[in-house]
């Protein structure tokens, strides 16, 4: 899914050896580490919040200085994206510090034989387990956004949510079994077979996102008949896209927040519009975004990501392939593994592969910045509406509480998307040699 805005995620005796007290130790100093980073980061908008008037953009549109309230609540979430990410590792570290591996592989061999149908209950077990360690944050995230007026969903269906998500981690089981499975049949070369094999997995897990996944979400209705539709159609004909279905999603039974997007490859490609945003936005101001969006269809901006998430899992799955080895030999007497495909394995090779995914963020974040500034100069080309776009993103700041001016480091490291002053400036100052309006 490419979007148009920018988003901002005990047994006692074996706890208190000395091996885990160390490990916890530098654990909690990491912890402390972040929190007066994130702590030092939210001072810098505050001490520049003098300076958020961009003194070279025309006065067509006028970006407002953000309020201390939208200050504290983008703080807050840079903080819960870092703090909920270590939270993982260490509930991971702990999880194998406890030999948890093992004692749930073995409760699993007493319920079935069935290599496969062991797999399946381990992952049962251990992403279930991982479920309830992150809920006291995820449900911390969903109570800020809900006092804050952005979560307007029950807190029901806040959890049905997190169930659906955890259902869909099945998916990886697939995964899991052919890596346990080259792990033992192909000890130097299995990462490169997993790779293989997840190539076409990946591939139709793109194709399927749109009709079987993000269905179980909301529900999607074509826009009826109106002028709207008639000159989205237009637009979309000139972009050269005449046949992608044009969606209403209903969204705001969950969020009060804006967007569009585009989703799917080949005959799943659709273009999506949130309902907030048909209620809340102008007709220019809608086909500004949707001019984006589209720019994203006719870049083929779902086949780079795909192509990128291909190439990114090969130069992943190797490190990890070494990685594993490497700790599995150093922890082989904690673990107590019994082989190579060994199901004890799993939490150590889940930890190794979130910090890989957490490390290689800022590279997938600066490839989509690109990519969304290449969609916002498109959607000026083929719209002209540049004055639309930029209270598009006045609107954002100002109902969405959008950071017109995010620290370098959150940047950097998470935003997917240039920041909202950027794109501001850019698309006041573009001009195709076509008159704007």
């Amino acid at each position: 899914m490419i979007s148009f805005f920018g988003s901002r995620a005990c047994q006692g005796k074996r706890i208190i050896g000395p091996f885990l007290m160390k490990a916890t130790t530098a654990y909690r100093f990491c912890l402390l580490a972040i929190l007066i980073v994130i702590l030092g980061l939210a001072i810098l908008p505050v001490a520049s919040c003098a300076q958020t008037q961009a003194a070279s953009a025309p006065s067509m549109v006028t970006l407002p200085p953000p309020t201390h309230r939208i200050i504290v609540y983008n703080r807050i979430w840079d903080f819960i994206y870092f703090f909920r990410r270590f939270w993982l590792f260490g509930g991971l570290w702990v999880a194998i510090m406890m030999n948890a591996g093992a004692a749930l592989r073995d409760f699993v061999n007493k319920i079935t034989r069935r290599p496969f149908f062991r797999i399946v209950l381990y992952w049962a077990f251990l992403s279930f387990a991982i479920l309830l360690w992150n809920s006291p944050i995820n449900f911390a995230g969903y109570l800020i956004d809900r006092a804050y007026g952005f979560a307007l969903q029950t807190p029901a269906l806040w959890m049905r949510d997190q169930m659906v998500d955890w259902l869909f981690g099945f998916t990886t089981v697939i995964p899991i079994w052919l890596f346990l499975h080259y792990r033992k049949t192909s000890p130097r070369r299995g990462w490169i077979k997993l790779w293989l094999w997840c190539v076409p997995l990946l591939f139709v897990l793109f194709i399927l996102e749109p009709v079987v996944f993000e269905p179980m979400f909301n529900h999607f209705k074509p826009l009826p008949p109106s002028p709207l539709r008639t000159a989205i159609e237009a637009l979309a004909k000139k972009a050269g896209i005449p046949n992608a279905p044009i969606l209403v999603s209903n969204v705001s039974i969950r969020t009060s927040r804006l967007n569009a997007y585009v989703t799917g490859i080949g005959p799943t490609a659709r273009i999506v519009i949130w309902d907030n945003t048909l209620h809340q936005l102008t007709q220019d101001q809608i086909l500004a975004i949707l001019g984006h969006e589209m720019g994203h269809y006719v870049l083929h901006h779902i086949w780079w990501s795909l192509l990128f998430a291909i190439i990114g899992s090969f130069f992943i799955l190797g490190i990890h392939a070494w990685l594993v080895d490497r700790a599995s030999e150093r922890f082989q007497g904690r673990l107590h593994l019994l082989g190579r495909g060994d199901l004890a394995i799993l939490p150590l090779a889940l930890l190794i592969f979130q910090l890989l995914v957490f490390l290689q963020t800022p590279i997938a974040s600066a490839i989509s910045r690109v990519e969304e500034h290449q969609a916002d100069a498109f959607g000026l080309r083929l719209t002209h509406l540049n004055k639309a776009m930029a209270e598009d993103f006045v609107k954002f700041v100002v109902d969405d509480y959008a950071d017109p001016n995010p620290p370098p480091f959150i940047v950097f490291w998470c935003y997917t998307h240039p920041p909202i002053r950027q794109r501001l400036d850019f698309v006041l100052h573009y001009n195709d040699g076509v008159k704007t309006r």
